[in-house]
């Protein structure tokens, strides 16, 4: 097969990462551009199997070396420069949290080209909007390529020596089999593994295997067959279902791609849709859009985790930074670094050697960073001891074993986990020791709606937790239902599309009052339990939330987020008003259990007018509702005396003391 540049088929490339970055802007612009990543698969099983046919005449070990010499500089040089940055950036200003805590991960995993795996095993899917905040998720793409060119180049070898002509078209069947199946089981197995994404790469490779065979013959209809490739890729684009992918919406960006190389790389003479494609500026974005590709994601997270990215204006200066960044990536490093003298005078195999070790050091160099995140990071969330409340450190109060024969259990969801300080300062001062059960999203006893009936998954590790708290727990103990009971107005991401009236209409409504009541039945039943265990039973009152973030608006970089608008601050009245209901339903709970301690952490959080997030210099809460462990502090003194209060008298005092 002739060996022959296709700018038309650059000009393809140009589409794909144009729509992709369109896509990635804001999806309602172009709702199904992230096909143009399946438009990338094919072209590459396309280009890179015509560039192999011509080395039949290669023994194995040559061949191998040869390839995977001409991958390591097309691919990791540009590659690696991006992924060091964006770790730099990463480490350096962005916060801890759980928004951020698959970060790490993923770019670590870039580097060794399986961070599509490590994202499939994540609960979040591709689409998930937490996902926008990861700089490195782009990279799952270039795994997928990575572990391909690890499988198909042994099988490509064996067909040019006419020893395998058909393992290539059984494995793509196979995969195709796999992503049908995961696309309606397995979001996250269908999205990014090999496995479901192979027949995109092997599509393109076996039209190559089939226009350099003796039985192709180009039959025309040129014209027809790019109108309905540009066609079924530009359907892909508008409809493609993000719940029913890659099966079947791959299917119309990986048979248009198809018709379109098929078109470009045999017609006879030109055509309006090779002419089209192969416009210089049209050819120039695709050469560009390997780089385009790599820059674009970490450019649109950092702005969503600074300035914001919603407006047009934010829009285009995030558009115009990522072609910066690409026109640096491709003249100094893809264009320069592979025509060195020192590099082109190199033998493929120490290429391939020293390409490895550079991995393998960078690799090294990036996990070190993330390891010292906690010294290196210049973000005021650095700062552990007013930020986290997780964070283990000594609570600086006279220390005691008085009460060392009790155990505080805590049951809830993340927000039980978030008393973690204040828990710690009460062991500390009187002895009592502490188990925390905690799973976020299973709020047991959080009197706005049921967790029983309508997530199996805590149902089974309350009843757990429940349990074990049966066969260990004493009269003596104490138990501590904490959990979020006012209604959250964001999370970490984004905050919810409705406003504080719309809030206040929703806890109204119907469905919300019967929320309620299956919760203050299934409430009953969880404490009257425990109960018949130990009479110290408290449980804590809505406290005040927030549609102001502050580990995403505390710093000088992200102050003016447009997640910041809501202001440092919340309305004490409408705070009041908004937790009425579940303060019903609690006082109700009481009347059945008498035994049930109500504490109040509001009554501490907030003045007669407002309940602020700052107390001065320092925040009182993580986020729009999760507490800081300087707002544990702040609430220690009154949690302390509700504890106690739960103890016979003359325990209680000799502990106060």
């Amino acid at each position: 097969m002739e060996h022959r540049y296709f700018g038309a088929i650059d000009g393809v490339r140009a589409l794909a990462v144009l729509s992709v970055m369109l896509f990635h802007l804001e999806p309602t612009l172009l709702p199904g551009g992230f096909t143009g990543v399946d438009i990338f698969f094919v072209i590459s099983g396309y280009v890179v199997a015509r560039s192999l046919v011509n080395h039949s005449h290669s023994h194995f070990f040559a061949y191998i070396v040869a390839f995977y010499q001409r991958r390591i500089l097309r691919l990791f040089p540009a590659l690696l420069v991006c992924l060091f940055i964006t770790s730099a950036i990463v480490v350096l200003f962005i916060p801890q949290a759980w928004l951020s805590q698959s970060i790490a991960e993923t770019g670590l995993a870039a580097f060794l080209g399986w961070s599509n795996i490590a994202l499939a095993g994540n609960s979040e899917t591709y689409f998930s909007p937490s996902v926008e905040f990861n700089p490195f998720v782009h990279t799952w793409s270039l795994g997928v390529e990575e572990q391909f060119y690890v499988i198909f180049p042994v099988l490509f070898y064996f067909y040019l020596k006419g020893k395998s002509r058909l393992t290539l078209a059984g494995l793509a069947v196979i995969s195709f089999i796999l992503s049908v199946k995961h696309s309606s089981s397995d979001a996250n197995a269908a999205y990014y593994l090999l496995t479901s994404r192979f027949w995109e790469l092997a599509a393109g490779a076996l039209l190559c295997q089939w226009h350099g065979s003796q039985r192709f013959r180009y039959g025309g209809h040129g014209n027809i067959a790019a109108a309905l490739g540009l066609m079924l890729v530009v359907t892909g684009f508008v409809f493609a279902s993000k719940t029913a992918f890659p099966f079947p919406w791959a299917l119309l960006p990986v048979t248009g791609t198809l018709l379109l190389i098929h078109h470009i790389t045999c017609a006879k003479s030109a055509t309006f849709t090779s002419q089209l494609f192969a416009i210089s500026g049209v050819r120039y974005v695709g050469k560009l859009s390997y780089s385009l590709y790599l820059w674009h994601w970490p450019v649109y997270t950092f702005f969503r985790w600074s300035i914001g990215l919603q407006t047009p204006l934010e829009w285009s200066v995030a558009v115009f930074i990522t072609f910066i960044m690409a026109l640096i990536s491709y003249h100094l490093v893809e264009q320069r670094l592979g025509k060195l003298s020192s590099i082109t005078a190199t033998s493929a195999g120490r290429t391939v050697g020293y390409g490895m070790i550079t991995i393998l050091v960078s690799y090294g160099t990036a996990t070190y960073a993330f390891d010292h995140q906690k010294l290196l990071s210049q973000s005021v969330t650095n700062n552990r001891y007013v930020w986290y409340p997780y964070y283990s450190h000594s609570s600086h109060l006279e220390s005691g074993n008085s009460l060392s024969n009790r155990t505080i259990y805590v049951i809830g969801d993340s927000h039980a986990g978030a008393y973690g300080t204040m828990l710690r300062m009460l062991a500390d001062e009187t002895g009592i020791k502490t188990q925390i059960h905690s799973q976020g999203g299973c709020g047991a006893v959080n009197m706005r709606e049921p967790v029983l009936t309508q997530d199996s998954r805590c149902a089974d590790k309350l009843e757990q937790w429940l349990q074990s708290i049966e066969q260990h727990a004493s009269p003596d103990d104490i138990i501590f239902f904490a959990t979020l009971k006012a209604y959250r107005l964001t999370n970490q991401y984004r905050m919810y599309p409705r406003s504080k009236t719309e809030l206040l209409a929703q806890v109204e409504s119907e469905a919300a009052r019967h929320n309620r009541q299956a919760a203050y039945t299934e409430s009953v039943v969880i404490i009257e339990r425990m109960n018949n265990i130990t009479p110290n039973i408290i449980t804590d009152a809505p406290k005040p939330v927030f549609s102001y973030i502050p580990f995403r608006c505390s710093d000088w970089f992200n102050h003016t987020n447009p997640t910041c608008k809501g202001g440092p601050w919340q309305n004490r009245q409408y705070m009041e008003t908004l937790r009425q209901p579940v303060m019903e339903s609690l006082h109700k709970v009481k009347r059945t259990v008498p035994n049930l301690h109500i504490w109040d952490p509001l009554l501490q959080l907030c003045d007669k007018q407002r309940c602020p997030v700052y107390d001065g210099n320092k925040t009182r809460y993580f986020d729009g509702d999760h507490l800081s462990a300087h707002g544990n502090r702040l609430l220690y003194p009154s949690f302390r005396k509700a504890v106690l209060s739960l103890i016979e008298p003359t325990q209680a005092a000799g502990a106060a003391r």
